[in-house]
């Protein structure tokens, strides 16, 4: 064989890996979903609540989060948490009425009409949180307004107030004053994720932060000394919260609370899998807490996979959009981990972001010009006790194991 020939072949060769590769790569790189099954690999027995104490520390509730944008789901949310929860917690955090906030006009009718309804709800309640923010959605601005159609951005002179204008801080504390007295809550939250876009203590941005958040919760506490008057931080991995450490303590004089908003299944390290929440995920808490109580205002995790644009796994033929895992398994173990470390480490209370699936809500709510928009809504969609059909999935047993243990008070 010449040496020609040779390489002919060896050239042949090459071009036919080439082909192959050209046809079957893809074809290898596109894999089913099923291979991203997080629930395949969690027993059932790893499900069940287990060992249970005599005794919990923590008030176990929701956030009163409709499954739907109607009065139906408006009374059926209501009756599932009362059937399963201690308390409820009312969100507030999209917007101020801060030119009727200051001024004592009445509200726009859409809020009043929200408020009643939600007054509705909390008088069956003993326990009731409330959440308003002055900062914005994007966690680095003063909070927009709320208008006659809903969250719009400031006009006019508030336009351009900032923190800590005189009649910024007078409209926010009258608004706080106003839900206090219609709500009579237990705890007030002032201030929404205050470490979500804020890492650096030296930030102009934080500076105003934190002072508006003196003149907030010292005027509220001397005002209402015994109610708890807290922020809002993020839980995350420990990359993520090495990053946010120092604007954390910067804020925690100016809290009662070390309150956590906790939505871990679209970090890389646990990828919609919640065997892999461990209890060194919430040790961190405590790490971090200082003396403050740790409670958890907010949490969920998906029992079914979903898509999003820019978090979780590249799947081959979804260039636009990225899996998050998720199943009923997973979700009920990474209950089972959060109530046992709420228990563990002393907490004040526990909150489910919804009750019920929230399929219904995005089908009619989410392709408009509103908050349930936000791609980042579709990573609580389907993370309910209750499916979207209202079937009760496996995590609703782990809840009520926990709910029927006798609170230490």
């Amino acid at each position: 064989m010449t040496k020609r020939s040779t390489m002919t072949m060896i050239v042949l060769a090459i071009v036919g890996l080439v082909i192959a590769a050209i046809i079957l790569v893809p074809r290898l790189l596109h894999f089913p979903l099923s291979m991203f099954d997080v629930d395949a690999v969690i027993s059932d027995a790893a499900t069940e609540p287990g060992d249970l104490p005599d005794q919990r520390s923590f008030s176990m509730g929701f956030v009163y989060q409709p499954y739907a944008w109607n009065d139906a789901a408006f009374t059926e949310t209501a009756d599932l948490i009362f059937k399963h929860g201690d308390h409820i917690t009312i969100f507030h955090d999209v917007g101020i009425p801060w030119e009727e906030a200051l001024t004592g006009n009445p509200y726009p009718a859409d809020l009043e009409k929200q408020i009643e309804r939600e007054l509705a709800v909390t008088k069956r309640f003993s326990d009731t949180g409330f959440v308003v923010s002055f900062l914005g959605s994007d966690r680095r601005h003063l909070s927009q307004n709320l208008g006659p159609s809903g969250t719009e951005n400031r006009s006019g002179d508030w336009a351009t107030r900032d923190f800590n204008h005189p009649e910024v801080n007078k409209a926010f504390l009258n608004y706080c004053r106003d839900m206090i007295e219609r709500f009579q809550p237990r705890g007030l939250c002032y201030l929404a994720e205050v470490d979500s876009a804020m890492t650096d203590v030296n930030d102009p941005d934080f500076k105003k932060v934190l002072a508006m958040s003196q003149v907030v919760y010292s005027t509220l506490k001397t005002e209402h000394p015994d109610i708890k008057v807290f922020a809002e931080f993020n839980l995350g991995d420990e990359a993520y919260m090495d990053k946010r450490r120092d604007v954390i303590e910067a804020m925690l004089p100016w809290t009662d609370l070390f309150a956590l908003s906790v939505y871990p299944a679209s970090y890389d390290s646990i990828g919609g899998n919640g065997a892999k929440v461990t209890d060194e995920w919430f040790d961190l808490a405590k790490e971090i807490s200082g003396d403050k109580p740790i409670a958890i205002l907010e949490t969920a995790f998906p029992a079914e996979p979903s898509m999003h644009p820019t978090l979780g796994i590249r799947i081959q033929g979804e260039s636009k959009r990225l899996l998050i895992p998720g199943g009923p398994k997973s979700q009920a173990l990474y209950i089972k981990t959060l109530l046992e470390s709420a228990n563990r480490l002393d907490m004040e209370f526990v909150n489910l972001w919804t009750v019920r699936d929230m399929d219904e809500l995005f089908d009619t709510l989410a392709n408009g010009q509103n908050e349930f928009a936000d791609p980042l809504w579709r990573l609580v969609q389907d993370t309910g006790l209750y499916d979207e059909i209202g079937k009760p999935r496996r995590s609703l047993d782990v809840w009520e194991a926990w709910r029927n243990v006798k609170r230490n008070e």
